[in-house]
């Protein structure tokens, strides 16, 4: 990508090895669980499990994330 600023386009290689991070990764799961969980018992079992009824998450971010 070309920023027309030689320091935005020296950052871009670092910038892209941050976003395939394992830890990126991990605090995307985070984030999807905390979306989707309307309480903190949903949110611990999608972040143990990766699953949970969907009749016990929020419609609102199922759909947003094409759950259904």
């Amino acid at each position: 990508m070309t920023w027309d600023d030689p320091f935005l386009d020296a950052l871009e290689p670092l910038l892209a090895r941050y976003r395939d991070s394992r830890e990126r990764r991990e605090s995307l799961m985070v984030l999807r669980a905390v979306r989707l969980a309307p309480d903190l018992e949903t949110c611990e079992e999608l972040l143990r499990t990766g699953r949970a009824p969907m009749s016990k998450l929020d419609p609102e971010w199922v759909k947003a994330y094409g759950l259904r």
